[in-house]
């Protein structure tokens, strides 16, 4: 039996200003451009009322998806119910590029320990398979 191969490519588009009322800074978005083996939405997110009265809800990205938020939480819109939901893409804003490019390094490696993590649960799954098809022998 052979280990599946996972893996995630990305695309990385950086703006290089940012403005929005008062705050000025730098855009990053972080997008799943292919996925191979493993869903393409790991970008967890909280959604949560809006205080302004009538105001579209606030989705705030909280971090890369491990194997257990893959099991849990849908892709594309919170199920019901629920608050936390998985998008492929992920826009980011910062005060300063210094930032901007620890938090890119932090995704990345972020996203290589989900691969590395479901590689390993390939793995042991295929050693438990292998060990359940000799006990039933």
């Amino acid at each position: 039996m052979a280990t599946s191969s996972r893996s995630i490519t990305l695309t990385e588009k950086q703006i290089n200003t940012f403005t929005q009322g008062r705050t000025q800074g730098y855009s990053l978005t972080v997008e799943v451009a292919s996925a191979q083996n493993v869903v393409s939405a790991i970008f967890v997110f909280s959604r949560r009322d809006n205080p302004v009265v009538g105001a579209a809800p606030i989705d705030e990205f909280m971090n890369v998806a491990s194997p257990f938020d893959l099991t849990q939480y849908s892709a594309g819109e919170p199920a019901v119910g629920e608050d936390y939901f998985r998008l492929a893409t992920v826009d980011l804003v910062f005060r300063n590029l210094e930032l901007l490019e620890q938090t890119l390094l932090d995704i990345e490696n972020d996203i290589q320990g989900l691969v590395t993590e479901l590689n390993q649960f390939d793995a042991l799954s295929e050693v438990a398979d292998t060990q359940e098809l000799f006990a039933s022998s």
